[in-house]
């Protein structure tokens, strides 16, 4: 398993891996369906391109430049 950091708001969830691959959870259903177990990776998905942007820079103020 490759090293990975994270960021989650109440209602998404934004993993990052070490070797660049991305996984974003609607886990609250904020934009789409709920998906509490993590089970639809919406990254590629163009309704949540805005969460994935604030959700990218959230996580680069926690963590700083990956």
């Amino acid at each position: 398993i490759p090293a990975w950091t994270a960021v989650r708001t109440a209602d998404l969830k934004l993993i990052t891996y070490e070797d660049g691959v991305e996984e974003l959870y609607d886990i609250g259903g904020r934009i789409g369906p709920q998906d509490p177990w993590e089970m639809v990776n919406r990254v590629g998905d163009p309704r949540y391109s805005g969460a994935l942007a604030r959700l990218r820079a959230l996580l680069g103020r926690v963590f700083g430049p990956r």
